[in-house]
């Protein structure tokens, strides 16, 4: 769910971007914001027709709209009158606007989705909040419900590199190591001493923070050194800790991902050890029982995935866990009790305590790139351009027991780039189809410049699995010319490619030299022979 529950998952939710790299960042030229002068709210636009103009930019949300987490007012007499079994369509609303904002240029570089709130933050270190903000989690010192996205008039000491939202708290984490924390702090899972903080409130004392995570009660704080810190009550024993250290990583092996549950967390590391941790009544562990866990636990499972490929993703929902290995396959655990897991629910047996093959492929029919999890519900993303959705995505709604295609107008003319997932709702993030075709620049053992053209290139993997396809044809080594585009919506190098038409919210780098040489500057903490052809 968020930043990897990250985001609240129970606070569910899962944001654009990746990890952030702040050795290769780039410095940004401040960009002016032309906003709607009548008020503080941005008055987005709500549409469903998809011929309407637009430069690019869509955010297509669906979902519980309750609290103003999807980014816009519903009628109340809709609210009021909706059925039931209503299409998931029916909650899907396009906010087309110039540039997905009212701005003079693209400008959302990230996008964190929690139980029933949503934050967006901008290349400039704008933030805006919409949502539930009972105990002030939203930052804006108040408790009242916001409807519509307001900006968060904060100072933070330096650009916001993540977001993690909680059920009902929320931590900012700058580049310079700092944690903001605001919301709801009874279980001391904010590492601070007072019960609550209706706006954000500097961490003191802490070390240089690299990662923040969250959990329904708990927290956690990876510091450079790769030391997983604990706060709060993930025992439900009333019995919080503070800094309580938990997990160190292997210099070798750094840490690649956190996913944090309701009350159990997973660490993936970069050569797809599995460690985990917390309450198992649900079997969310995967390690074939149900007793609790609070001493980090390695999970093995080189015995149920296939020998040639490796866990290289890791998701947690409310009380289930999903994982994505190399080749696209999908593996989870835990409460399918509204068919989150994406298999048929059964009354006798409404979980699965071990690691299982879910064989979602025999559903989508193609190859899964993305996985997301809400609090009962399971997003994937495929290949082509598809998404589907198992479980219950917002309350009331009938459940899906097997993964079920999500349609829309819109996908017929936009690529899907990423989602966030909340608790009970989604954004998707869409951008122009052209975006996807690439040709490589290189130089050969002659000195002699080609092109390779390559197709449907979304990311840095994406872009490795197609580049050494053709490489095998090469017997020597041989600089290459890459352009690194900087994709401010995910925070990071997202794309490597020799692109002619560059997307307004890009910027472009040159780098040269052997494949494994670029890919270990973009991603220093990547191994390179498990990152080619994730």
């Amino acid at each position: 769910m968020g930043n990897s529950y990250v985001s609240g998952k129970s606070t569910t939710s899962q944001g654009f971007y990746r990890q952030h790299e702040p050795n290769y960042a780039p410095t940004f030229d401040s960009h002016s914001m032309i906003f709607e002068p009548s008020n503080a709210y941005m008055n987005w636009p709500i549409t469903s027709d998809p011929e309407c103009e637009h430069d690019g930019t869509v955010f297509l949300t669906l979902g519980n709209y309750q609290y103003g987490q999807l980014l816009h007012k519903r009628p109340r007499d809709i609210v009021q009158n909706m059925p039931n079994d209503i299409c998931m369509e029916t909650l899907c609303h396009p906010l087309i606007q110039s540039n997905g904002v009212r701005c003079s240029n693209q400008n959302i570089r990230m996008i964190e989705c929690g139980i029933a709130q949503t934050f967006l933050v901008t290349i400039d270190n704008l933030v805006y909040v919409s949502g539930n903000s009972f105990f002030g989690q939203l930052g804006l010192n108040h408790a009242k419900t916001v409807y519509e996205p307001v900006r968060l008039n904060f100072a933070f000491d330096s650009q916001i590199i993540e977001v993690s939202c909680g059920q009902f708290h929320t931590l900012f984490l700058t580049a310079k190591g700092s944690v903001y924390v605001c919301g709801y702090n009874y279980y001391s899972q904010l590492s601070i001493s007072e019960t609550w903080m209706m706006e954000p409130t500097l961490v003191k004392d802490l070390d240089t923070i690299h990662h923040v995570y969250s959990g329904q009660r708990f927290t956690l704080f990876q510091t450079h050194d790769g030391t997983i810190l604990l706060n709060g009550d993930i025992e439900e024993t009333n019995l919080p800790v503070n800094r309580k250290p938990v997990f160190v990583q292997d210099p070798t092996d750094p840490i690649r991902r956190v996913a944090c549950g309701d009350c159990h967390f997973i660490i993936l590391t970069q050569l797809g050890r599995v460690y985990v941790f917390g309450r198992n009544y649900s079997g969310a562990l995967g390690l074939g029982h149900t007793e609790d866990v609070f001493d980090v636990t390695e999970l093995s499972y080189k015995d149920i995935v296939k020998s040639d490929t490796i866990i290289v993703d890791v998701q947690c929902g409310d009380s289930h866990t999903m994982f994505r290995t190399r080749d696209g396959m999908i593996y989870g655990c835990g409460y399918n009790t509204k068919g989150q897991l994406g298999i048929p629910h059964s009354e006798k047996e409404n979980f699965v305590a071990t690691i299982t093959d879910l064989k979602i492929q025999e559903h989508t029919g193609h190859r899964i790139t993305d996985v997301r999890c809400g609090r009962e519900c399971t997003v994937f993303l495929t290949d082509k351009n598809e998404i589907f959705i198992s479980g219950q995505l917002w309350r009331d709604q009938c459940f899906q027991q097997k993964p079920t295609k999500f349609h829309h107008p819109i996908f017929e003319k936009k690529n899907i780039c990423s989602m966030a997932v909340g608790g009970y709702h989604v954004i998707i993030y869409l951008e122009d189809k052209f975006i996807k075709d690439y040709s490589i620049e290189f130089e050969d053992e002659n000195n002699t410049t080609c092109q390779i053209k390559l197709s449907n290139i979304t990311s840095i993997e994406s872009f490795i699995d197609g580049i050494e396809k053709h490489a095998k044809l090469e017997k020597k080594s041989r600089k290459q010319v890459f352009y690194l585009v900087w994709n401010t919506n995910f925070n990071r190098f997202e794309f490597i490619c020799n692109i002619r038409t560059i997307p307004s919210q890009c910027f472009v780098k040159r780098m040269i030299g052997t494949l494994s040489e670029v890919v270990s500057r973009i991603e220093p903490s990547y191994h390179v022979d498990s990152f080619v052809g994730m």
